[in-house]
């Protein structure tokens, strides 16, 4: 879209809310612009576990799919370069239904550096910030064919030097979980620790994320984060993530993945 420089008047509607969201954060839109949010589902781990797709992520993108509603499916690298062919293309089969399949980095590990235990991109160098996301970008189009366009950090543990990492890899255009004190280009897309999907991490607690809703209803995009991999270890906690999502509905949210809201912020 090219902008007009003749006065501020002559600036879109749209065109203010892509400037606004390419340079800080999404949730500085104006509330008016989303009369009800738009949600991302960031949904963690699915990694390639006991030769199969884990019965956590069968049950819920089942569930979703029923319903028609997209989520993100964060994949781990090395979790997942030993996968089976029904592994892909489950992957596939659920980029085809709209989900979008996105960078959780190459190990989920602790690295010990100099004596000091530290995380996947936080405390380590950039050259190996860089590789592990270079590694997974890759490894994903060979097995799969598809190309990734956004990252999140395992544990939202990230420093300067993965923004370094992410700047060299310009497929890389969103970020989950971004904080506002590390420059980056990056689409950021923010947290709400009070909202998410679970409360402690791992337990979906529709009680906490209805409680917070009030506050944070007129924010224009929400990013819940679950792990569904963790919801088939209690039977309740599938069902209360199914409230959740049947509490969403209710309040008329529009689900959507980061490529998606990128596409719509043009």
């Amino acid at each position: 879209m090219k902008l007009r420089p003749t006065s501020i008047l002559a600036i879109t509607i749209p065109a203010l809310l892509w400037l606004t969201f390419a340079c800080s954060s999404v949730r500085s839109l104006h509330p008016a612009a989303a009369p009800t949010p738009y949600v991302i589902l960031k949904l963690d781990d699915a990694w390639f576990e006991n030769d199969l797709v884990h019965p956590g992520w069968t049950q819920v993108l089942d569930y979703l799919n029923a319903k028609n509603i997209v989520a993100t499916i964060g994949i781990v690298g090395e979790r997942m370069q030993d996968g089976s062919p029904d592994y892909y293309a489950w992957l596939q089969a659920q980029d085809a239904r709209g989900h979008e399949v996105w960078n959780h980095g190459w190990c989920h590990c602790k690295p010990v550096v100099e004596g000091q235990e530290v995380r996947e991109f936080l405390g380590t160098s950039y050259t190996h910030q860089l590789r592990s996301l270079q590694k997974t970008q890759a490894l994903l189009l060979d097995k799969t064919g598809l190309r990734m366009t956004t990252f999140g950090a395992p544990y939202n543990a990230v420093d300067t030097n993965t923004a370094r990492a992410l700047a060299e890899l310009p497929e890389l255009t969103e970020w989950l979980y971004a904080p506002n004190n590390i420059v980056t280009t990056k689409a950021r897309y923010p947290r709400i620790p009070a909202l998410n999907l679970e409360q402690p991490v791992h337990v979906p607690n529709p009680d906490s994320l209805i409680a917070a809703w009030e506050q944070y209803q007129h924010e224009p995009l929400i990013v819940l984060q679950g792990h569904p991999r963790s919801w088939v270890a209690d039977a309740s906690r599938m069902e209360d993530f199914k409230r959740i999502i049947q509490f969403l509905e209710a309040k008329k949210v529009r689900f959507i993945t980061p490529r998606q809201y990128r596409e719509l912020m043009r």
